[in-house]
């Protein structure tokens, strides 16, 4: 069930909270595959110090480092963060957004390029790693990328 590819987490709230947590208790990924970022300081202390993950306040560094980039923010920051990663961003990474009511072609928009994107809804039961999710991969998203995103969600629910 192991991943190959490295993922970054931007947004280290709740909802990106669990999903390291899952990834990490699933055996999906190790400690040094995934990396997190987030605004506060504090928030990111606690990522590391908890899940024992690499953090950083660098999206772009984080998402350049990275295959799958997991937009966790809340819905008024995509577009700041869209715009921040772009260029550290080609059609070999895959944004998955779990963003509520961005809508696929406005990450587009922002990015200014194509890169495949998968909108993914997961509910707040992935907190206790028994979240339902539903997953809409955009243009671009290949069998193989869609089937590690749902390894991904498998591993919070």
């Amino acid at each position: 069930m192991k991943m190959k590819w490295k993922i970054c987490v931007l947004g280290a709230g709740n909802m990106g909270e669990a999903m390291i947590k899952g990834m990490l208790s699933g055996g999906l990924y190790t400690r040094k595959e995934i990396i997190a970022s987030d605004i506060s300081e504090d928030r990111l202390a606690h990522i590391h110090s908890t899940c024992g993950i690499e953090t950083t306040k660098d999206n772009a560094a984080a998402s350049a480092s990275s295959k799958f980039i997991m937009v966790a923010v809340k819905p008024a920051a995509v577009k700041v963060l869209m715009e921040e990663i772009s260029p550290a961003l080609d059609r070999s990474k895959v944004i998955i957004s779990i963003a509520a009511g961005v809508p696929m072609g406005r990450i587009r928009q922002w990015l200014k390029k194509e890169i495949p994107i998968v909108r993914v809804m997961p509910n707040i039961a992935i907190l206790v790693r028994e979240g339902a999710t539903a997953i809409a991969p955009g243009p671009g998203v290949t069998d193989r990328d869609k089937e590690a995103v749902k390894k991904i969600f498998d591993s919070v629910g």
